[in-house]
């Protein structure tokens, strides 16, 4: 039987190179019958040395991804938090804007590049409080009605009912005054003047 010499020692061995020789070492105390001769000793040495060596430079790499990922997590929750302020602050401003077109009664306003316009929009199906559950029960209304569990109403097919006849609003409750209507609004359109 053979001994084989203990590798040269190579200064920035890999996790590869370093597990390939742990198995070649497995190999070698195996075929000893489980002797611990010295060419093994110089190369458990070795690699305990190695893996040290790479331990250590893998924890640190590894505690420099932790504190990156924590300063990376910090800094996307006060960028979320601006940008949250940001969009308030943007939907305030649209809304401004919006309310003085209208009180000025103008659909318009042009600026040197820029040039904001009120359209109006796709209404919208709005059904007051508790007309929801009382919409169900009206004769021409009930066919839009979807039946799972619990009665809910079609939106869209109601939408779209109201709109074929024409109706802004449909009373559901007589005098108890609840409505279902359809509600316009004005979206803002933003773009660079030609």
């Amino acid at each position: 039987m053979t001994q084989q010499a203990a590798p040269a020692v190579q200064p920035n061995k890999s996790l590869y190179d370093i597990s390939r020789d742990a198995m070649a070492l497995e190999e070698l105390i195996l075929e000893s019958g489980g002797e611990i001769t010295p060419v093994i000793e110089e190369w458990l040495e070795e690699q305990t040395r190695a893996l040290s060596t790479k331990a250590d430079s893998i924890a640190y790499v590894m505690e420099r991804m932790e504190g990156t990922a924590t300063l990376l997590k910090a800094r996307a929750k006060k960028y979320q938090q601006a940008a949250k302020g940001m969009d308030a602050a943007y939907e305030r401003l649209e809304s401004r804007i919006k309310e003085s077109m209208t009180l000025m009664g103008t659909d318009k306003i042009s600026g040197n590049e820029i040039e904001f316009k009120l359209q109006n929009c796709a209404k919208r199906l709005v059904i007051d409080g508790d007309a929801k559950d009382f919409a169900l029960s009206h004769a021409e209304l009930k066919k839009f009605s979807i039946v799972e569990t619990v009665y809910s109403v079609d939106t869209a097919g109601l939408k779209a009912w109201m709109a074929e006849k024409n109706l802004e609003t449909v009373d559901v409750l007589g005098e108890m005054g609840a409505k279902v209507r359809l509600e316009g609004g004005k979206s803002l359109r933003i773009k660079v003047r030609k």
